[in-house]
């Protein structure tokens, strides 16, 4: 299976590379994890959306995602 276009499947470009990292907006991430149906980051998504609370939304109070992990 090829690795996702977003997220590479977390894995680092090179395994030279200190740390893995990407930014995507959050229509990129609904995208890949929903249609694209990637697991990684249908993880992501449904971690992010866990945070959320009455005071913001993901929706309308994030306009661009970082992720980024050591590896």
């Amino acid at each position: 299976m090829a690795p996702c276009k977003l997220c590479r499947n977390l894995k680092k470009k090179d395994e030279d590379d200190f740390s893995f990292a990407f930014d995507c907006t959050l229509g990129q991430l609904i995208a890949s994890a929903e249609v694209e149906k990637c697991v990684a980051c249908g993880l992501l998504l449904e971690g992010i959306r866990r945070f959320e609370r009455d005071t913001w939304k993901l929706s309308t109070d994030v306009a661009q995602l970082y992720a980024y992990g050591l590896t």
